[in-house]
């Protein structure tokens, strides 16, 4: 089968296998816009198709940036968001709130029906029509009814610590505890006041999450007891154990491993640590206090393997496929799977390849969704407005568009095939948006396909058709993908 690409656009067309071992071809393309002045207009640098997992500041772990575009089906619209928040009137700010909120006009309200009189040579009652006409006017009155597909506040703070109380404070707090027979225990530990900011990369590295770990030869060692010590397996199995950095205990919040604020009581004590960095971005429900730090650092040495309610990373950017969220979407690593005989475990599901936030997965793109971006760009951004409290709201609107293959077959027989955007990374910071479209279709032992052409139609005022008109013919087919069906 040949590819003939008709746009200005990155595409490729590849061959996937899924689950169930069935062979499908799919088509991906990448469009890549620029922000221009609050709109968006096609780059005049159109941006590749991903290749593989790429992550900030071209470093090989830490929060990722993009996932490979060549992924074989998406069953949501994944919504990411690179960017850095930024203080409301680029002020040094202990603290501030970022935004994002994605909509699209809802169901329009439907007008009722003009009054009629007896017959059609009479008119209507004119005390009837008069209600008619006071309704109707009540009802276009109201803007139409918006469809709220993403509404996410992360709060923001500077840099601050949990520190531990003064000596003489944990002193008599351990008096007070024997006194209570061991009924009453305080907290050690408080939260310093946050250091002012004006911006934040907004980075798993400062949510809550990370790792405590002890190397053999850490000058700590022996004050750590032998029951959180590595098994022999463990330190085998470990990437570190071939290295002068081999761990002789190692625990990691799965939840989010690069964060910060993460810390087990065995590590803080044999580390006799007297502070450690809290979290910067916060859910504004979940704000962690002193307490609850406390709190966590023994709740992880009684219930270690209770991990029941996973969460997502707090932030705006991409899950990494080692999440638990997303393992537990990966299935059952069989034996068919292990020996090689299975492309993929048969219970796994493709939500798996979705990696935004499950927060910021919504349905399909349709081209009229507004996105709303609060203190996520710099002030000064071209198209970015100040609101009445001083925050930087910069907001755009998708273009409405046709992305689509056209499939010429052997016996010249045409089809059509629509193509869904199901992936949008907006970075503010370069002024960027892109969006990956995809379709995917079963290939058969008698596929009579000869030519795989990708077309589009703009729906904008800022970009032409690149649609020929022999695309445009009504007396084409529609080839359906069961998936997209």
């Amino acid at each position: 089968m040949e590819t003939i690409n008709h746009t200005p656009f990155p595409a490729q067309v590849f061959e996937s296998i899924d689950q169930h071992g069935q062979v499908s071809y799919v088509a991906t393309l990448r469009q890549t816009f620029a922000l221009v002045a609050g709109e968006l207009v096609f780059s005049d640098h159109q941006l590749p198709l991903a290749e593989g997992i790429s992550h900030f500041q071209e470093r090989v772990s830490g929060s990722v940036r993009q996932e490979s575009d060549y992924c074989p089906f998406k069953p949501h619209c994944d919504v990411l968001i690179n960017a850095t928040a930024h203080a409301p009137r680029s002020a040094e700010l202990q603290r501030f709130v970022v935004r994002l909120r994605v909509t699209r006009p809802g169901i329009a309200r439907s007008l009722p029906e003009r009054p009629r009189g007896l017959s059609p040579h009479m008119s209507p009652d004119p005390a009837v029509l008069a209600v008619w006409r006071q309704e109707v006017n009540r009802l276009n009155s109201h803007p139409d009814p918006l469809e709220i597909l993403i509404d996410k506040t992360l709060a923001i703070t500077g840099r601050r610590h949990f520190i531990k109380k003064p000596r003489w404070v944990r002193l008599l707090h351990a008096v007070v505890w024997i006194a209570a027979l061991s009924t009453i225990r305080f907290n050690p530990w408080r939260l310093s006041r946050p250091t002012p900011l004006r911006s934040l990369p907004l980075l798993h590295e400062y949510a809550y999450g990370g790792e405590c770990r002890m190397n053999a030869g850490t000058r700590a060692t022996p004050s750590l007891p032998a029951r959180y010590h590595l098994t022999a397996a463990q330190v085998a199995a470990h990437p570190d154990a071939s290295s002068d950095q081999a761990p002789l205990a190692h625990c990691v919040d799965e939840n989010n491993p690069y964060g910060t604020g993460f810390a087990t009581h065995w590590y803080v004590r044999a580390m006799r640590l007297q502070q450690v960095l809290a979290p910067q971005i916060e859910a504004t429900s979940q704000q962690m206090s002193a307490l609850q730090f406390w709190k966590m650092q023994h709740s992880y040495e009684l219930n270690p393997l209770d991990r029941t309610n996973w969460s997502d990373p707090i932030g705006l950017v991409a899950r990494p496929n080692t999440h638990p969220t997303r393992r537990a979407l990966a299935g059952t690593m069989d034996d068919a799977f292990i020996n090689g005989t299975a492309a993929l475990p048969t219970d796994f599901s493709e939500a798996y390849w979705n990696c935004a936030p499950r927060d910021q997965q919504i349905p399909y793109l349709r081209g009229d969704e507004r996105v709303e971006l609060t203190n996520l760009c710099s002030p000064d951004t071209p198209g970015a407005i100040i609101d009445a409290h001083g925050n930087t709201v910069l907001h755009f609107t998708l273009p409405k568009q046709s992305t689509f293959l056209l499939l010429r077959q052997y016996d010249g027989v045409l089809a059509t095939m629509n193509l869904q955007a199901d992936t949008v990374i907006v970075e503010p910071e370069q002024g960027i948006v892109a969006l990956v479209w995809r379709v995917r279709w079963p290939k058969t032992s008698t596929s009579t396909l000869r030519v795989c052409e990708f077309r589009a139609r703009i729906g904008t005022n800022r970009a032409s058709s690149v649609a020929s008109s022999d695309a445009q013919d009504s007396s084409l087919s529609t080839m359906q993908h069961p998936a997209n069906a």
